[in-house]
């Protein structure tokens, strides 16, 4: 061992996964699956044999987990696909070595996507630990989806030209199956998913909100020491790669990787309790909440507040409420969520204006910009939530992206904004 850069963090974190296997390996790039009552496991694994990876040391680690609760279904379920793994790793030849974690009756509490990625994320870890690889990559994928041939070439290649990038989120597609008519159904479920996805991202990045980045769990990667230092994955049973991405953030950067693509299963599920799978159950079940989006009108009110954040650093405690904005509900929710006087603290105890700019959105994250849609969304005179399409089309004018009549049609909507996300990139 070289280098011990995660000794502090085992210290706290430790547990019995992280000293599995006994046997370690110099590696470069760890692939992180969690895996939980699925059949659908093979196809992932055949698209990462497929996979160009040149002279890098690949790992694939499964997390095979359930509860101390899991029905006898899942377990057996879990079990197949244990033996399933055991013949797969021929499959990868010597491109590829394939670990499985058993993690079996993980207390209710906490059992869930998230722990069984942590649990998976730690060990890589502390494979890197042991070769003192600090920049050793952590790629997370799911158990449901497929990659392009390029996947870990490009990954590679992205934090190797990008040392200052923490992480990077990557490029996906959910796939669309239209093979009969339970699956178009599925299918129309899956584009108004992605479309409202699409819609939110691309509004934060026209307001200028730093942190406008997707958060799909088996869409991103870390480095190693990154990881670490923001106190590794979280134990959320949904939403665990929402929470990590964004702290992350705050330590070096998220980037973007948009020249290879991640092709997650849109289908019904009850993994987690929100997500692709449970959104696509509701829509068949009859919700259409997601045919509806915050108005362009709630995003566009921060764009001016955003823009002269470097003002608010020279602020003092008796300055107006009519200073931060001329929008009197962006007023009142300021004034009601005790903003002001944070922004006006926040900038008292920051030396420089570069500091407070960046901590100003530590204090004006992603969970209160969602709290101030909301609030503008509900408030009596406030601005109701619009047609999708119709958000969408407003949206895509204004960043200068023409539009024909048959594009207000969802689906080929979706295709648009998906080209759209491809030609961007930010490091």
């Amino acid at each position: 061992m070289t280098e011990d850069f995660a000794n502090s963090y085992f210290k706290k974190y430790g547990n019995a996964f992280t000293q599995f296997p006994q046997q370690f390996f110099p590696l470069d790039l760890i692939v992180v699956i969690p895996c939980f009552n699925e059949p659908d496991i093979g196809k992932t694994i055949h698209s990462l044999a497929q996979c160009e990876a040149n002279s890098l040391r690949v790992a694939c680690v499964v997390v095979v987990n359930s509860s101390e609760a899991s029905p006898p279904e899942v377990i057996e379920q879990n079990e197949k696909t244990m033996a399933e793994l055991t013949a797969a790793g021929a499959m990868l030849e010597n491109k590829i070595k394939l670990f499985v974690i058993h993690a079996e009756k993980l207390p209710v509490k906490h059992a869930g996507v998230g722990w069984a990625r942590k649990i998976g994320m730690d060990w890589a870890v502390s494979q890197f630990r042991y070769s003192g690889n600090r920049n050793g990559v952590i790629v997370s994928l799911d158990a449901d989806t497929i990659v392009e041939e390029n996947y870990l070439t490009t990954i590679w290649s992205y934090f190797q030209q990008h040392t200052k990038s923490a992480a990077a989120t990557i490029a996906f597609e959910h796939r669309i199956e239209t093979n009969d008519s339970n699956d178009q159904f599925v299918s129309g479920a899956i584009v108004w998913y992605e479309l409202y996805m699409r819609y939110y991202r691309n509004a934060l990045r026209y307001v200028g909100f730093p942190a406008s980045f997707y958060t799909v769990g088996s869409c991103f990667a870390v480095r190693a020491d990154a990881y670490v230092a923001q106190g590794g994955m979280n134990r959320r049973q949904a939403g665990e790669d929402f929470y990590f991405l964004h702290k992350i953030a705050t330590f070096g950067g998220v980037g973007e990787i948009n020249s290879t693509t991640v092709f997650p299963s849109g289908r019904i599920s009850d993994r987690v309790p929100f997500g692709t799978g449970p959104v696509i159950k509701k829509f068949i079940e009859g919700d259409r909440s997601y045919c509806y989006s915050f108005a362009l009108k709630s995003f566009l009110v921060l764009n001016p507040f955003f823009m002269r954040v470097a003002d608010f650093y020279s602020i003092n405690s008796d300055v107006p409420v009519s200073f931060f904005s001329a929008n009197n509900l962006f007023q009142e929710f300021l004034m009601a969520n005790d903003l002001t006087t944070q922004i006006v603290e926040l900038a008292s105890n920051c030396g420089s204006c570069e500091i407070f700019t960046k901590r100003f959105f530590h204090l004006f994250n992603a969970f209160i910009v969602l709290k101030w849609l909301n609030f503008a969304a509900d408030h009596p005179d406030g601005y109701p939530r619009e047609y999708l399409p119709d958000s969408c089309s407003k949206l895509l004018a204004l960043m200068g992206v023409s539009l024909t009549e048959n594009l207000h049609e969802p689906k080929l909507m979706l295709n648009l904004f998906r080209q759209v996300d491809k030609d961007y990139s930010i490091h």
